[in-house]
């Protein structure tokens, strides 16, 4: 398949940190540009915008690019800011604006296919979560790394968790509950296209490619053959199991500290993270939509970015680039 050089595609609309390009027979791509391809404002921004006014031509959107990583997720040095002035909202806004981005893109009538390598972390890989389907190099590094500066992830990650575990057979979800918990927790990065699969962040569905200069190629041909086919029109919903798959998780937590696999403030912001993924850490089974689970979200990331030892490790990672143990 010959390659697609996206430096070569038509320009439709730029912002600083991203772009629109048109590769050709009714396919775009949105481009990141900002530093690392980390998910700025802008960026956020400009998704919102292109979904709502610039694809009327187009039949499907690719989300790719052709630096060295698809996304390192989120700017630190710019939490670290709103931290010490104190300003919360900042973080309340920043939160809803990604779920926005990533339930738009989720629900967006024409495919959405991301074209993810290299290292896709946090909210990179959050966006890549909730596109119809991913074309994957075989060097993908894959993970939702949001515990290592104390918080969980809020837009749209763990909620895509949760409903993993609330779709899994009867006999298969408490296996699927270890697994997602296991991997956020332990703030897990897959080494490969295989291992991601395996650690749920991609379907078997997906395809996997190993040529690295034609994966934006393929992941146009994957849109183009998805053009016309129903895609998710109504928000989902799922069971979830409630108080005993918290008391689960967290007694796991216990022993993953009692084990030194984790810290005192790992274990503590593990029970917000079961919280959400369990829907309730003291009630009974229920069902929960997408809506609730992104509450959830929300309510435990502005109770995590205002503790101390969230502003902790935020902190010591802007000044060391290293994760404090804290």
């Amino acid at each position: 398949m010959k390659p697609v050089m996206l430096r070569e595609c038509r320009e439709i609309t730029a912002v600083p940190d991203a772009a629109l390009l048109d590769l050709g027979d009714g396919i775009a791509c949105l481009e990141f540009r900002s530093r690392g391809n980390s998910i700025t404002p802008g960026i956020k921004d400009f998704t919102l915008a292109i979904l709502d006014q610039w694809l009327h031509d187009f039949d499907g959107l690719i989300i790719g690019n052709q630096s060295k990583n698809f996304s390192v997720g989120a700017n630190l040095n710019v939490m670290k800011q709103n931290l010490d002035r104190k300003d919360y909202m900042a973080f309340y806004r920043n939160v809803c604006s990604m779920q926005a981005v990533t339930k738009a893109l989720k629900y967006y009538p024409k495919p959405v296919v991301a074209a993810p390598y290299r290292r896709t972390l946090g909210g990179g890989l959050e966006i890549v979560l909730h596109c119809h389907k991913r074309v994957a190099h075989t060097e993908c590094l894959m993970g939702l790394v949001e515990l290592g500066v104390g918080l969980v992830p809020a837009g749209g990650g763990t909620k895509e968790c949760a409903l993993r575990i609330g779709r899994a057979e009867p006999d298969q979800q408490q296996e699927v509950i270890r697994t997602v918990f296991e991997t956020l927790l332990l703030r897990k990065v897959s080494d490969s296209a295989r291992n991601a699969r395996e650690m749920l962040f991609l379907s078997h569905g997906d395809p996997v490619t190993e040529n690295r200069e034609a994966l934006i190629a393929e992941a146009k041909e994957e849109c183009r053959r998805m053009v016309g086919k129903i895609l998710p029109v109504r928000e989902a919903s799922v069971v979830l199991p409630g108080r005993s798959a918290y008391e689960w998780m967290t007694e796991y937590a216990n022993q993953l500290l009692e084990e030194g696999r984790i810290t005192p403030y790992d274990a503590v912001a593990g029970t917000y993270l079961a919280a959400i993924l369990a829907g309730s850490a003291d009630g009974e089974p229920a069902r929960y939509t997408e809506d609730q689970l992104l509450n959830l979200e929300r309510e435990a990331f502005m109770a995590l970015v205002q503790e101390q030892g969230t502003y902790d490790r935020i902190a010591y990672f802007t000044e060391h680039n290293a994760l404090l143990r804290n």
